[in-house]
Order: C-alpha cells, then sequence, then structure tokens
C-alpha cells in the first residue's frame, strides 16, 4: 500500500543515525493502520547492523492522553514484558533498567539470574524501533520540552530507531495560538528525516474486508461490499479517506444488511428489485454513519436531516424559491447545505429518511429489521404484502444495465411505466424520479416535455385517495424546471395531507381527553410522545376543554398538574409558546371557579393553578 513509505524506513533502520524521524498525515486516514499490519510484519524480519543474528523488535505508542514521561516509559516496558518473560532477553541499557526498577518492583539482578539468560542474549535499545503515535493529541500536562528530551535521548544516547506519527499542521497550528516554539526545535534538533504519509484507501478496504468478512459466514455481506466498493470509497474520499469512518460503518452496516436480508427472503418482499433498495439503504446509512462518527450528527439532528430527506427543507428553500438577485448577499452555507452538497445532488437513491437506520447508527436504538421494511414498504407502494408490478417495471429501467436493453423493449417498459402513472399507482414521493426515467438521456424517446409534465400531474391526482402523508415525502432533487413543478406539486399534496391528518388527530385528542383522560396522558406526555412538542392545546375549544376540565376527578386534576409541570419547564420548546394564551384563560377561569368549589376539589385546583403560573414565567 505504500511500498515507497515502507522502503524509506528500511533505509533508515539500516543506517547509523541519531535522529527520529516523522510521518505526517492527518488523523484517521490509516497510518495506525499501516503500522501494525503492514510495516511491523516487515520490520521484524530486518536484521540490526550492529547486532549480529539480532532483528528489530518494532513498538507503537499512543501518546493520546499521556501526562508525564514516567508514564511513557511504563507502556514501552509493558510492551517489552512479554518478550521478557519469554526467558532469553536480557535487559541492559540503563533506560531498561530503569523500567523494571520503577514499574514492575523487580529488583533487577534478581531478575536477570532467575531468567537464565546468556550475555550474549541481549535487548538493547537499539534494537528497537519505537513509534510515537498521536504526539499532537498528548495531555497539556506533559510539556512539549520534556517530551522532546526524552525522544532526543533516546536517539542520541541510546542509539534507538524512532519514528514520530503527527498531525503535524495541529502541531504547527498549536505553536501559533501558544507562541511556543518547542516543535519547531524538535524538528531541527531531533528529526532528520520528514515523510508524507499517502493513504490507499482501496487497498486498506480490500485488506478488510478480506480478512474480517471473507470467510462461510459473512461471504455474502463481503461480496456485496465488493460489488459495491467504488461507491463506498467515493463517500469515504469525500471525507478525507477517513479510515474509522470506514470500519465504523462496515460494522454497523453489516447488522442493517444482514437483518434486512433475513427479512426480505422471510417475506418475499421486494426480491426481485433487491439492488436497488440496498442501494437505497447503503446510500443513507452510509452517509449517517460517516458524519455521525465526525461527530457532525446526534439524536438533535434528527428533524434536520429528516426535513433534508423528506425535501421539506430544500424544496422550500432551494428548488421552489426564486432565484435570488444578483446583488443580493450570498448566503453562508448552514451545515445541512454542505451535508446535501456532499451526499445527495441528483442520487436518484439518496431520497429516503430511514429512522429505524438513523436512530440505530447514533446509538438511540438496536436495529429492527421490521421497522426498516415498514419503511420500505411505504417507500415502494407495496400494498398487500406483495411488490406491485408498477414497481416491478420501475426497478427493471434503474438496473445499471438498462443501458444494454433493446431500445424497442426499454421503450416498451417506460410507456408501459408512464400507463401506471395515469392510473396514480405510485407512493407520492416516487413521481420526481419516474419524470427523470422518462425523459433521462436527452429526453431519447422524444416526448413533449410539456405535455408529459401535465400528464403526471394529471395522473397524481388520480391517486389521491390512496396517498397517505409521509413525513419523508424521498423526493428525488433535480433541478430541470419541469422536475421542479412536479416536486412543488408532490410536495404542496402532501402538506394538505398532513394539515388534514393533523385534523383529524387533534379531534381524536380531543374525544380521547373527553373519554379516557389516562390515556390522553399516557399519549401526550411521556417525552418520547410526539404531541409532546405539539401545541395541542391551543388547536382545542377551550370552552368545550373547560366543560371536561372541571368535570375530572380531583386525582385527575392533581395528576394534569404534575405533566402540566413536565410540560411547562425550565427548557420549553419553543414549538409549544403558541399554548401561552391558552394557559393564561386557563388560569383566569380556574381563579373565577375555584371559589364555588368544593373544599377538596379546591385543593385540587390550587395545586394546578400554582403549576400554571409558574409555567407562565417560562413562556416569557
Amino acid at each position: 500500500m505504500n511500498e515507497v513509505l515502507t522502503d524509506r524506513i528500511i533505509q533508515y533502520l539500516q543506517l547509523e543515525t541519531n535522529y527520529a524521524v516523522i510521518i505526517r498525515g492527518e488523523y484517521g486516514i490509516g497510518k495506525t493502520y499501516y503500522f501494525k499490519h503492514e510495516l511491523f510484519p516487515i520490520v521484524k524480519g530486518i536484521e540490526v547492523s550492529s547486532e549480529k543474528d539480532s532483528k528489530f523488535t518494532p513498538i507503537l505508542i499512543s501518546l493520546f492522553g499521556i501526562k508525564t514521561v514516567e508514564e511513557i516509559q511504563k507502556m514501552i516496558f509493558l510492551e517489552l514484558y512479554p518478550i521478557l518473560k519469554g526467558k532469553k532477553i536480557k535487559i541492559a541499557s540503563d533506560i531498561g533498567k530503569s523500567l523494571l526498577k520503577v514499574y514492575s518492583g523487580i529488583d533487577i539482578d534478581e531478575y536477570i539470574s532467575n531468567i537464565n539468560t546468556s550475555p550474549k542474549d541481549i535487548l538493547n535499545y537499539n534494537k528497537l524501533l519505537l513509534c510515537f503515535d498521536d504526539i499532537d493529541r498528548k495531555s497539556e500536562d506533559l510539556k512539549s520540552t520534556e517530551l522532546f528530551g526524552f525522544i532526543n535521548n533516546l536517539v542520541e544516547n541510546s542509539n534507538t530507531k524512532v519514528i514520530i506519527i503527527a498531525n503535524e499542521e495541529i502541531l504547527f497550528k498549536e505553536e501559533k495560538n501558544t507562541n511556543n516554539q518547542s516543535y519547531s526545535m524538535l524538528r531541527e534538533k531531533v528529526i532528520g528525516v520528514s515523510m508524507n504519509f499517502k493513504t490507499d484507501v482501496e487497498a486498506i478496504f480490500n485488506h478488510i474486508i478480506n480478512n474480517k468478512y471473507n470467510n462461510d459466514h459473512d461471504l455474502e455481506y463481503f461480496e456485496y461490499l465488493t460489488e459495491n466498493k467504488n461507491f463506498i470509497l467515493e463517500i469515504i474520499l469525500l471525507n478525507k479517506g477517513n479510515i474509522r469512518n470506514l470500519v465504523f460503518f462496515l460494522e454497523n452496516f453489516k447488522i442493517i444488511y444482514k437483518g434486512l436480508v433475513k427479512e426480505l427472503e422471510e417475506e418475499k418482499l421486494l426480491l426481485s428489485v433487491k439492488d436497488i433498495v440496498f442501494k437505497t439503504v447503503l446510500s443513507f446509512a452510509l452517509p449517517i454513519s460517516v458524519e455521525y462518527k465526525m461527530g457532525k450528527i446526534n439524536s438533535h439532528s434528527h428533524k434536520d436531516i429528516s426535513d433534508l430527506y423528506s425535501g421539506s427543507r430544500f424544496l422550500i428553500e432551494a428548488i421552489l424559491a426564486k432565484n435570488s438577485t444578483s446583488n443580493s448577499v450570498k448566503k453562508e452555507q448552514t451545515y445541512i447545505d454542505i451535508y446535501k452538497t456532499k451526499y445527495l445532488g441528483d442520487n436518484q437513491f439518496s431520497n429516503y429518511f430511514f429512522k429505524s437506520i438513523f436512530d440505530f447508527i447514533i446509538g438511540e436504538s438496536q436495529f429492527f429489521p421490521k421497522e426498516l421494511l415498514k419503511e420500505l414498504k411505504t417507500k415502494f407502494n407495496i400494498k398487500e404484502e406483495k411488490f406491485s408490478e408498477a414497481e416491478d417495471i420501475v426497478g427493471k429501467l434503474s438496473q445499471r444495465d438498462f443501458i444494454d436493453m433493446e431500445f424497442k423493449k426499454y421503450k416498451e417498459l417506460t410507456l408501459r411505466m408512464l400507463k401506471f402513472v395515469d392510473k396514480g399507482s405510485f407512493a407520492l414521493g416516487r413521481y420526481p424520479y419516474l419524470f427523470v426515467l422518462a425523459t433521462r438521456m436527452n429526453n431519447v424517446l422524444g416526448f413533449d416535455i410539456e405535455k408529459l409534465s401535465h400528464r403526471f400531474i394529471k395522473g397524481i391526482d388520480k391517486g389521491i385517495p390512496q396517498y397517505n402523508y409521509t413525513e419523508n415525502l424521498g423526493v428525488y432533487i433535480k433541478t430541470t424546471n419541469e422536475v421542479k413543478k412536479i416536486i412543488e406539486y408532490c410536495f404542496n399534496l402532501n402538506q394538505k395531507l398532513k394539515n388534514d391528518n393533523f385534523k383529524t388527530e387533534i379531534s381524536n385528542l380531543f374525544h380521547l381527553f373527553k373519554t379516557d383522560f389516562k390515556e390522553f396522558l399516557n399519549q401526550t406526555y411521556p417525552l418520547q410522545s410526539q404531541y409532546r412538542y405539539t401545541p395541542i392545546f391551543s388547536l382545542f375549544n377551550f370552552d368545550e376543554f373547560w366543560e371536561v376540565f372541571i368535570n375530572l376527578k380531583n386525582s385527575e386534576i392533581i395528576d394534569f398538574a404534575t405533566e402540566i409541570e413536565n410540560r411547562y419547564n425550565e427548557e420549553i420548546s419553543p414549538d409549544i409558546m403558541q399554548e401561552k394564551q391558552f394557559v393564561k384563560k386557563w388560569i383566569k377561569k380556574i381563579n373565577h371557579e375555584k371559589e364555588k368549589a368544593s373544599e377538596l376539589t379546591k385543593f385540587a385546583l390550587e395545586n394546578i393553578l400554582k403549576k400554571l403560573n409558574e409555567s407562565l414565567l417560562n413562556f416569557n
């Protein structure tokens, strides 16, 4: 993977030197992986020029969080201890003796006599290749001058071969910020050669999947990764080829892949378009894994990412909005803007938010394959537990090898697809993508684009009775004018469905409030409830609400007071600020009516009144 770098390090080992070598590179690009899996096996076979029949012993020490030089010495000893226990090696250097004495409590002379070594069986520090990783992430307690002095002592007095692995850009940046020239001094006095590490992500990818997944148990997953290697590497390389991101993704996606394969085989669903299903899932899971591993997203990012994939954010802000004038100030990109540019664009597979995958990747829950299958059914508009003929046609047109079809067959399939468009047979979010399928390759089938657009809208209307509001509409984001029209039409229709559904939900909630108060609290007040942050009270008719409230049992009013305190706490959600006027009416009505109540009811009313008055402060 890094033959040139390996050759230069071998030359360094074969020379008589009194300096260290630094390997430069950014975090997570495979430096540590290279040392452990490629360089060290070679180093162990290289003879030490000053010691006949002796070979180098490579040791990798991470300085992450290290506070003292003594801690480094202890770590070196712990790496050497298995060798010492082999009873064939004797520590001869002063550094080695001090390590044994300070950190093991072993009397050095007694130790030597007990292991029955001969004078020729000696491990000097000039037989070691010490590799210090994460030097730029050591603790601030460890002064740079102490660390560099220790390294200088190793290379000058103990003739030790030392490699420093670091993100040099960070070290120089720290120098600039602190006006501390210690690293520059190290470069001048201790480091003789500086080498740049160039990661070979493809080679590392091949090595990882061959070692971890090329076995009887994981063979199907291995073959899937091999087949989709180019796409996976493309996303990883968008993020500086970070190998930690890659490893994190591969392990998590293995659970998703195997769970979904099992679910598809058991229910016999979507098997005819298995490739498209997995490409869609992969195109969502991979960016989410990478961004989470880099610390860019978490549980609080759910709404932003969900809105992005559903189109409710960018369909309005970016696609449907009028073009800004040339004189306008360029808007600064948000994180979501950057995410969209990096991962979505015109990729027809990156068009759906899978909550089951998102929650699993960020650690909110375990992975539930059945939940993912439900989401896939919604996306592909599966009815009656079978894959529709309409989606089967789309699947054939979406295959990578569609270009190899006979033109007559390609045209026939496209026209059949449009017949299903005419009937409104697809899920609402599919139509923009279907329009692109029909007109791709510069409209090779020669449709009248404007007439086709009207045909699509007419077909979408035909399907209205079967559509349900979808939180994640999953639109195909492409910026041609005709596609914009269809996106806008689908989006507005979806919003109408949402409003209609919401009115029904509020009506059902109020009915529950009247008929089963305990269940009403169970559905609306837990933290995980979708209504916890929805302004439901501002949508209730207050007079009807009051008639129900004043007839609650005293114990129910007290329970209500507890939940009110939780709902309107100090971290009150901005979404329910609309309920402030409702709360004011509630307070006014209780003050007016409480004197008429019996003593026990009066106590319950005063209890909730106190909570409501305290809540008003949080609204402010």
